[in-house]
């Protein structure tokens, strides 16, 4: 492949991202790969799970989904949460 094709797919393919600000670049790289989840209440971490993927936020709500890690079953948050990728 040469040089000048190389440059031109390497251009289609950041062109959408010059325009981005550095956490909407990262939100893009960890879409789908597993996170942290923390539930807070009254500034005291009353629960912590680890994804197994995506966490979504649900619609219409200001609430969070995921899979557990560890139980491998469907968790449903929604308050003060903190979540890491």
């Amino acid at each position: 492949m040469s040089v000048k094709r190389l440059l031109i797919i390497f251009l289609i393919v950041l062109a959408p991202l010059m325009g981005c600000t550095q956490a909407e670049i990262k939100d893009a790289i960890t879409i789908g790969r597993p996170g942290i989840v923390k539930l807070y209440s009254g500034g005291q971490l009353v629960e912590q799970w680890e994804s197994t993927g995506k966490i979504i936020s649900e619609e219409n709500s200001d609430g969070w989904k995921f899979v557990d890690k560890k139980t491998k079953k469907l968790i449903r948050v929604s308050g003060t949460v903190v979540i890491i990728n």
